[in-house]
């Protein structure tokens, strides 16, 4: 075998074992060579197909008989063409003695793969554009932004314009960079963000609480950083309110069962004295002893109205946390004036109380801040102890942008341990001798926490009087209730 006739050979095994099929066509475009794997996925056997015309053995198909018509016609082409179920890429060459060489290459594999990659990059690019998470596509390792998406803009404020080609450092969403530094710490040791959490600052200065996945792809062989970012600052939130509400509802479940069990020990008592009164004075009567009988009927008297103030307290307490009956603009002035009129307590001999016209107006519930100065007051004559010149001063002060108003005697003063303890209901300061039901500075906690307020008590120790102070929450904003 000479050294032509063997490539001959070698070539011809190559191209009948190859998924292409070489043909050339004589000028009247009849088929003088064929050769290829690709024939037989045609079905169509060598044989069969030598000497006849590739108009008649395509007539069928257009898009292959046309195209060769023109390059028969002298025109060098290139075009995709699915016959049978396969698609084929097709070459042909005019001759320049008449007729054309031509490949026909099985690319359905390729256009398979190429379909489902555009398919999936489709996919991507949807899920990229409309997703509610921020997503980001960022060089590595400049941080330059790439790319972003709607959930982007809507966290942080920036647009495509804004952030596109700029790092994010220099938008300066990060309220805390050295966050920023953690986070490639962590993507370099794991090669991946897993749901780490981050504080994003917007373009209005607004700090969102998020959680970051991120993880490098290699796109066209060049390496970006795609980053998750999900806004979970409404979330927490709302998670941080639950626990609040839990913790506000477990304490006053325990307020509620101290209030029971202190209730129906302060009414037993005096159901008891009475009970034994009413004995003794039926033993006076039927000693004949009307002087003691009356004795034992006012300290009768004296019991029921114990019982009365205590219930009234415990009325005035259940209905503290109430909605109002009425906000509207209140002269505290002529609030605190009416407080003074109304409190037996003030009757104490040498008393003097203050008013101060800086009081001003408020909006509030009148009868509920009577309410607050009644007590408030009555609490500081109460633990006057044995001050010579008793005073009290009813006064309001500003502390920046806030209103506060008070309350200050010059009597015992208040332990340093009382001092967060001291609204709590029922507590009874270390002064065991003054009576009282332990509800009136409980009341007091709960009118102004209604009014979105707040409360508390100052006082350097004991002998050195007593401030209270609270402060109001609504303003000439705030509707009346209905």
């Amino acid at each position: 075998m000479t050294g032509r006739a063997h490539s001959d050979d070698l070539i011809r095994a190559m191209t009948q074992r190859a998924p292409i099929i070489i043909f050339a066509l004589d000028g009247e475009g009849k088929v003088t060579f064929t050769e290829g794997q690709g024939l037989e996925e045609l079905g169509l056997m060598k044989d069969r197909t030598l000497g006849r015309s590739v108009f008649d053995l395509y007539k069928a198909y257009p898009e292959v008989s046309d195209p060769l018509a023109k390059g028969l016609a002298g025109e060098e082409l290139n075009w995709s063409v699915e016959v049978e179920g396969t698609s084929y890429e097709v070459v042909v060459t005019p001759l320049t003695g008449g007729g054309l060489v031509g490949v026909a290459r099985d690319v359905t594999d390729q256009l398979k793969a190429e379909r489902a990659l555009k398919a999936s990059e489709a996919k991507f690019a949807a899920a990229f554009r409309h997703s509610l998470d921020s997503v980001l596509l960022t060089a590595v390792p400049s941080g330059e932004i790439l790319e972003i998406n709607k959930g982007f803009s809507l966290i942080t404020g920036y647009g495509r314009r804004q952030a596109v080609g700029k790092t994010t450092l220099e938008l300066g969403i990060w309220a805390d960079p050295s966050q920023r530094e953690q986070m490639f710490a962590t993507l370099r040791k794991n090669g991946k963000l897993e749901g780490e959490e981050a504080s994003i600052r917007s373009a209005t200065g607004q700090i969102r609480e998020c959680r970051l996945w991120g993880e490098v792809l290699e796109i066209e062989e060049v390496p970006v950083l795609l980053t998750v970012v999900r806004d979970e600052t409404e979330q927490r939130s709302a998670e941080r309110e639950r626990v609040k509400f839990i913790a506000e509802l477990e304490a006053k479940n325990r307020e509620l069962e101290q209030f029971a069990l202190t209730v129906a020990h302060d009414l037993k008592a005096p159901l008891i004295s009475i009970q034994g009164l009413i004995e003794l004075a039926t033993e006076d009567l039927r000693a004949d002893d009307p002087g003691s009988a009356v004795g034992n009927l006012k300290r009768i008297e004296s019991a029921t109205r114990r019982m009365s103030d205590l219930l009234s307290s415990v009325l005035a307490l259940s209905r503290a946390g109430l909605v109002f009956d009425r906000l509207e603009r209140v002269d505290l002035q002529e609030v605190a004036r009416e407080a003074v009129e109304q409190s037996a307590a003030v009757a104490k001999e040498k008393l003097v109380i203050d008013i101060s016209e800086s009081l001003g107006t408020a909006v509030g519930d009148r009868i509920r801040l009577l309410q607050v100065y009644q007590n408030l007051i009555s609490n500081s004559v109460k633990f006057m102890g044995d001050q010579k010149r008793p005073r009290v001063e009813i006064g309001a002060r500003q502390v920046g942008q806030e209103r506060v108003y008070f309350v200050r005697d010059n009597g015992a003063g208040i332990e340093a341990d009382d001092l967060d303890q001291i609204f709590d209901l029922y507590f009874r300061r270390r002064h065991r001798s003054v009576e009282g039901s332990g509800i009136g500075l409980a009341l007091v906690h709960r009118i102004v926490e209604a009014h979105n307020g707040r409360v508390w008590a100052e006082s350097a120790g004991p002998a050195t009087g007593s401030t209270f102070c609270f402060t109001l929450g609504f303003n000439e904003a705030d509707p009346s209730p209905s």
